[in-house]
């Protein structure tokens, strides 16, 4: 399964917690009536002050589908 690595630093004073999300669109030239983004996966991270932290995000075959 693809998925996508993202990575940030938490610049907050005390501890954090963020959810990343990702989004897909079609191909310009895709035929099927489709938004023009929507949501295809989401990861949640936590990390103290000042320091960063990595999400991975699994795509879902489906999330390639027209």
């Amino acid at each position: 399964m693809p998925a996508l690595d993202a990575s940030g630093t938490w610049s907050g004073a005390r501890p954090g917690r963020d959810v990343v999300l990702l989004y897909v669109s079609p191909p310009t030239d895709s035929p099927a009536a489709r938004p023009e983004r929507w949501p295809a996966g989401f990861a949640s991270v936590t990390a103290g002050p000042d320091a960063s932290a990595e999400a991975e995000i699994a795509l879902p075959e489906r999330a390639f589908q027209v």
